[in-house]
């Protein structure tokens, strides 16, 4: 499954870095490298992945010794992110990204709360902060922020 995974991811990037000839010179040159970049790591992953089915004989569903019995099983783990992604549309990626960043570390079992909190709000300020303020870049406001700025206009 894990080799599915990387080829697709593979996949992705590749097609990222294909559609990157359409920018110019300078503009193309950091997606390129990040795709690059990742291009490299994804082929060796595979390889240790394929390395590794190799030397174990094939056998699959096999779960390695160091899983703990009360590990997030990957649906869950996969639908917190996917519905992050969902979030991001209609409370925008700073609230969304808090939200994140606040159930994840919940759902595998960390409790520290006194940690957890200040981190889940700090990361998020200095994410949005330094994107903001230091690249440009806009974030999406989702629809509720939408509706709420086109309230306070009229």
């Amino acid at each position: 499954m894990e080799i599915i995974l990387l080829l697709t991811l593979g996949g992705f990037t590749a097609a990222f870095l294909f559609e990157s000839r359409q920018y110019g010179e300078m503009a193309a040159f950091l997606p390129r490298l990040v795709s690059v970049a990742s291009l490299v790591l994804l082929a060796l992953a595979l390889a240790v992945q394929i390395f590794r089915k190799a030397k174990s004989g094939g056998r699959e569903g096999e779960a390695p010794a160091a899983w703990a019995a009360d590990a997030v099983p990957w649906p869950a783990a996969l639908a917190t992110q996917v519905g992050s992604i969902v979030l991001i549309f209609f409370v925008g990626f700073p609230v969304a990204t808090l939200i994140y960043l606040l159930v994840a570390p919940f759902q595998m079992h960390y409790r520290r709360w006194k940690i957890m909190v200040p981190f889940a709000f700090l990361l998020t300020a200095v994410t949005v902060a330094s994107f903001t303020h230091l690249f440009s870049v806009r974030f999406p406001g989702g629809l509720l922020w939408t509706a709420l700025s086109l309230g306070g206009t009229r």
